[in-house]
């Protein structure tokens, strides 16, 4: 450690980042979302699995396919359930911990080799007790948040990372395109609300969403063509398309008497 400081680069060099995750191992989320990765490569996400609705036996190939493809897969507890509410350790355990060996048995056996590694909590209920479990096999949770944004001077609560919601009542497209800009560090924020989080530089931006379909009586599902309009416009701004998880994020803990560098979050290409 006496030779030249370690230096961390934000965001891998780029821009800014932004990560993509999808809920609840839905069918149409690799039926809709196969073809534009197909056009955009350069585009990987997270996928959060459950059992809920038999969502992981029912679709256990299509995920491993997109495992494959270079996706990630996560862990959204066998059953979706309030995880708050779970009485006993070993309950809390069989949902979090042994669900993980179970989404990649399952998917082992379609051939894809799977690490579980990132969780997003059911309904984002939380606390020290489901953390504690988390933490057990998974190094990084996703909960729910306002804007979503986290930034590199700041490190961020790894399990209890906030994530902006995109449902079709509770963002609209502008909001999103608007959010991929702020991430990248797009406009003029000189003027911003001082009630707002103050945008300074760019940040990691962390979307959640759930179904990907047309219908519009499914109200936590995103039209494709909006999804892909998102996709793109994220490629555009040159913001790092990063997998949750999988794409590991981790502290920097150096020994060296440098402040700065002592707690920064750094993306680490695996």
């Amino acid at each position: 450690m006496a030779g030249t400081p370690i230096k961390t680069v934000p965001w891998n060099g780029h821009v800014g980042a932004v990560s993509f995750t999808f809920d609840d191992a839905l069918a149409n989320q690799p039926q809709n979302l196969k073809p534009m990765q197909d056009d955009l490569p350069d585009v990987h996400v997270t996928f959060f699995l459950t059992d809920m609705g038999n969502g992981l036996k029912q679709n256990a190939a299509s995920f491993a396919a997109l495992a494959k493809a270079g996706n990630e897969i996560g862990n959204r507890t066998k059953t979706h359930a309030h995880l708050t509410g779970v009485g006993s350790d070993s309950e809390l355990e069989e949902e979090i911990v042994k669900f993980a060996e179970t989404i990649e048995s399952t998917l082992a056996e379609q051939g894809a080799d799977v690490k579980v590694t990132s969780l997003a909590t059911p309904f984002c209920e939380n606390n020290d007790k489901v953390k504690g479990v988390i933490g057990k096999r998974h190094f990084i949770n996703r909960d729910c948040g306002w804007h979503g944004r986290n930034d590199w001077d700041t490190e961020s609560e790894w399990m209890s990372l906030q994530a902006k919601i995109w449902t079709r009542s509770g963002a609209t497209v502008t909001e999103m395109l608007s959010a991929l800009d702020t991430a990248a560090y797009i406009g003029n924020f000189e003027g911003a609300n001082p009630w707002d989080v103050q945008v300074k530089d760019g940040s990691w931006l962390v979307v959640l969403n759930h179904g990907v379909t047309d219908d519009a009586g499914d109200d936590y599902a995103i039209n494709p063509s909006d999804i892909k309009k998102i996709f793109e416009h994220a490629v555009e701004n040159k913001l790092w398309v990063v997998r949750l998880g999988r794409s590991v994020l981790t502290i920097v803990r150096t020994l060296l008497s440098m402040p700065r560098l002592q707690t920064l979050p750094m993306m680490v290409l695996q």
